[in-house]
């Protein structure tokens, strides 16, 4: 394995689904890197893990414990253990721990990899055969510039307007579900709900990009069992309104749990020449 991978882990986020589909896709794949399944200590399950991955591969954490390096952007002293941020505070810190140049941090239910091309204007897509080749090349883009902070696949079902959609744009600042980052790049995610997307929105000065030549195929959300309680709860959290707590300037909250984005109002735009005096 090439070097570069040498100090690099992938930190599986999961709740109560015990099959964990990316382990299973990592190993399709032929991952042959370090790993570790991330558990909290409210999970339920967690013996049903330990059925069939070995105990130096769990990880498990108090949520309680890391809720003081969590944002929730909730304005109650109530503790509300729902949401994946607690994870993802506990990955960074072992992450640091760990001595990690680089680690992926991905969603426990993503089951596929796709390569996509542009094949006489027509989209194509096949499935990946050497995950290892994905994350070296994910690093070494994360290599090219400091400003970058991440890099991901795009999601299965986001590929609107075809080869002239954001597929054309080759990458685009939208980070969610399956990170590369460089360690050494801090970051901090907020909100209970919309953490992911809350990176690129809160950091400017940073690039989250996802890649669009590649996707992930996950289950839509609160279609899949297990995960995260509240998703299901009659007292969900619009999401959305996270996303405008972010950026109130650049987002727009809509009825049913939708938004509008205005990407010109939160990222910092290049003006043509032709506009200097």
């Amino acid at each position: 394995m090439n070097s570069m991978m040498n100090n690099f882990c992938v930190f599986i986020l999961s709740h109560k689904r015990p099959e964990c589909d990316t382990l299973k896709m990592l190993k399709k794949y032929g991952y042959s890197g370090d790993y570790r399944v991330v558990l909290s200590t409210d999970d339920d399950y967690i013996n049903e893990y330990k059925k069939s991955i070995t105990n130096e591969k769990i990880l498990i954490f108090d949520k309680q414990k890391v809720r003081h390096l969590c944002d929730t952007m909730i304005s109650t002293y109530d503790f509300n253990p729902n949401g994946s941020i607690y994870a993802r505070a506990f990955i960074q810190e072992k992450a640091d721990e760990m001595g990690l140049d680089y680690f992926c941090m991905a969603d426990d239910d993503i089951s596929k990899i796709y390569h996509r091309e542009d094949v006489d204007s027509k989209m194509k897509q096949k499935e990946i055969s050497n995950i290892d080749y994905v994350f070296l090349a994910f690093i070494e883009f994360l290599e090219s510039d400091r400003r970058i902070a991440s890099i991901n696949p795009a999601l299965d079902d986001g590929f609107f307007g075809g080869v002239n959609g954001s597929f054309k744009q080759t990458a685009t600042r939208l980070p969610f579900q399956f990170f590369v980052f460089k360690t050494a790049n801090k970051r901090k995610f907020v909100g209970l709900r919309s953490e992911d997307y809350n990176l690129s929105y809160l950091n400017t000065d940073l690039l989250y990009f996802t890649y669009w030549h590649l996707s992930i195929a996950s289950p839509k959300m609160t279609t899949n069992s297990g995960g995260i309680d509240y998703m299901k709860s009659k007292k969900r959290l619009n999401p959305s309104m996270f996303m405008w707590l972010a950026h109130p300037i650049g987002i727009k909250v809509l009825p049913n749990e939708k938004r509008r984005i205005f990407k010109n109002k939160i990222f910092p735009q290049i003006v043509s020449d032709r506009f200097k005096k």
